[in-house]
């Protein structure tokens, strides 16, 4: 899901995700880095997630509202 432009720049263990998701990837300008909590995501960046297909679903409409 790319962060929306509203998106407040911060890091992952800033997000409101569901407890069945985890970060994997987080994409800036095309180029793929591992994210984990301290992972600075800022507005346009591509963050992979995996989990469950409720709680991506439910992550997806978080970070839409951010």
């Amino acid at each position: 899901m790319t962060l929306p432009e509203t998106f407040p720049a911060g890091k992952v263990s800033g997000l409101d995700l569901p407890r069945d998701t985890r970060p994997v990837a987080r994409i800036r300008d095309g180029v793929e880095a591992l994210a984990d909590p301290e992972t600075e995501l800022c507005p346009g960046d591509c963050l992979l997630l995996a989990g469950t297909p409720d709680a991506l679903e439910t992550a997806a409409k978080a970070l839409k509202d951010a």
